[in-house]
């Protein structure tokens, strides 16, 4: 091993199982086998394909079960499973020897070539043209094509071809018509070319797939999958959830027969690949602390960066959540501790508004929850303001300036007392149609009195909120005793937020960088998201516990005003 490492002072030729390792030094004086080595490391260069060795049996089963028209290498980084989808499609857009060790000496199937009378069209797309320039092209492409059918384009330096990356990347040659693609793209590249074979590299956007698979259809072509199972960030078509994962599942086909195949990167990648020291120091990180320190979502994490399972919570906008640790069973809530509302307000959207409270250590427990389609303001604030414990008592009248409207007002009496109600900043501000009155003011003016959340950027904030729901495992849960305690709860009661936040995805949008091109990156999917947007702006607000806050005025029940001030609860006379 530490011959083959050297790279140095020592050459190495990696024929398939046959590794040749030797000294610069010992070829220079050795006359007899300087010919042969030479010969050995031209073939090597000029063929690598012949010498391909598949890691493991799942790329093996991979590259040999050609009866489906969509297959996929689902694969931990490291593992070369875009190499092996690569090498796949190699085998059937060239013509091979089955002479080849490949064939011979590696458990791989000879395929007769038998192009359409056209040629094969085949495609390449990955996640940025950055990741095409860098990885794919000369890591994968070029060096394991045979050179004759790359040409030009297959010269190293001096003489070499160059790709136009920026107008049209594609590489034209007598033998081969390569087209290669990134998901930042427009969609018109997706459903403009008819493609024979197409190899997608990690996981694309579904609407890109559907296009070229319309085209690939015209070809009675097939797909190529090589992706990561684990949730990549920044990425929102990894991890589980998405599309693919659902196609890999049987739970849904395109019209396609599909088979999906993994590989490990513990039992199937060679030492001198990832070497066994690493693959320990990986299991320490990914196994042994995770279980040690009752780490459920790195222990999921980690099944699937070594062994190439899917990564179930990956796709999830919050995948700290956990029922097991998040979910308290419904209790009263003590008078003392520190109340507070969070709204996000839909006109026909949902109206959502939750209700928490903060103890004496700091934990926020989400013990409430109003929800309403197509509520009017005034509507949403009795509701809100009748859920919370409360009534409301008219103070008065206002005329709008802009329609001479007589707008009633009222005030909430709080025998339930809330240190703060917060809306949406945006919202806030904004006004009724006909009318000069924002929506915070007709809120105000309705007996709840919001003021604005956050102007925060929901990018900004959601690492914010992760942290908060991200279990500290040298604490011991109040409610379970097991070790992982988190800074926020919820009564299981709430089921429309349970439901919500168990599918707030991740989805894949282009920004512009600052040298003008383009990437991809991900926010959260836009359904079903006025709960969690409220959610996002009570932990922005850093809720706290404050002694003594909960004075309230007396109520009189029969004319429901107000009568002097007194202390509704005092920890320390329990009066």
């Amino acid at each position: 091993m530490r011959y083959v490492k050297d790279r140095v002072n020592r050459e190495t030729l990696f024929l398939g199982r046959t590794i040749l390792s030797y000294a610069k030094s010992w070829l220079k004086n050795n006359r007899a086998m300087r010919e042969h080595f030479v010969t050995l490391k031209k073939e090597q260069e000029e063929n690598p394909l012949q010498f391909y060795c598949p890691n493991g049996k799942g790329q093996l089963a991979f590259l040999n079960d050609k009866n489906y028209t969509i297959s996929g290498m689902v694969a931990p980084n490291r593992t070369g499973k875009s190499t092996c989808a690569w090498i796949d499609l190699l085998l059937d857009i060239i013509p091979c020897d089955p002479t080849w060790k490949l064939f011979t000496e590696h458990g791989v199937k000879f395929r007769p070539f038998a192009p359409p009378s056209d040629g094969y069209v085949t495609a390449v797309a990955t996640y940025e043209l950055v990741n095409l320039k860098s990885t794919i092209w000369p890591q994968i492409i070029r060096k394991w094509t045979p050179v004759k059918y790359l040409e030009e384009y297959g010269i190293r330096g001096k003489g070499g071809r160059p790709i136009n990356w920026k107008d049209s990347p594609r590489i034209q040659t007598k033998h081969l018509n390569l087209w290669m693609m990134y998901y930042s793209m427009s969609q018109t590249p997706y459903e403009s070319q008819a493609i024979d074979r197409f190899m997608w590299d990690e996981q694309p956007e579904e609407a890109k797939f559907d296009g070229a698979d319309e085209r690939l259809r015209t070809r009675n072509g097939r797909h190529v999958f090589s992706l990561t199972p684990h949730k990549v960030e920044g990425r929102a078509e990894t991890g589980a959830g998405t599309f693919v994962h659902d196609m890999a599942l049987g739970n849904t086909t395109k019209g396609h027969s599909i088979e999906f195949y993994n590989c490990s990167l513990l039992d199937d990648v060679p030492d001198w690949i990832y070497p066994e020291i690493q693959k320990k120091a990986a299991f320490r990180k990914w196994v042994e602390e995770p279980i040690k320190n009752h780490d459920e979502k790195s222990r999921k994490e980690g099944r699937a960066r070594l062994y190439g399972e899917w990564h179930e919570t990956g796709g999830l906008v919050y995948d700290e959540w956990d029922r097991a640790i998040h979910l308290v069973d419904p209790f009263d809530i003590p008078p003392n501790w520190t109340r507070y509302r969070s709204m996000d307000w839909g006109r026909v959207n949902p109206t959502a508004c939750l209700y928490y409270a903060v103890n004496e250590i700091g934990d926020v427990y989400f013990y409430d929850m109003y929800y309403r389609h197509n509520a009017l303001v005034s509507e949403s604030a009795l509701d809100i303001i009748t859920k919370s414990g409360n009534v409301r008592q008219r103070n008065g009248r206002i005329s709008d300036t802009r329609n001479s409207e007589i707008v009633e007002c009222y005030e909430e009496v709080q025998k339930t007392k809330f240190v703060k109600t917060v809306l949406d900043s945006r919202t806030f501000a904004s006004k009724q149609p006909n009318s000069s009155l924002t929506i915070g003011r007709l809120y105000q003016l309705n007996g709840l009195y919001v003021r604005p959340a956050s102007g925060e950027t929901t990018e900004a904030t959601i690492p914010i909120v992760k942290e908060w729901l991200k279990p500290d495992f040298n604490k011991i849960h109040p409610h379970t005793g097991k070790p992982g305690k988190p800074r926020i709860f919820f009564f299981r009661t709430l089921s429309v937020f349970i439901k919500h936040i168990e599918h707030y995805i991740n989805t894949p949008v282009v920004r512009k960088g600052k040298d003008g091109g383009t990437r991809l990156a991900e926010r959260p999917r836009a359904v079903d998201d006025h709960d969690m947007d409220a959610f996002r702006y009570a932990i922005i607000d850093r809720p706290r516990y404050i002694d003594g806050y909960n004075y309230v005025d007396s109520l009189d029940e029969e004319s429901n005003t107000q009568n002097n001030k007194r202390p509704l609860y005092d920890k320390y006379t329990g009066y």
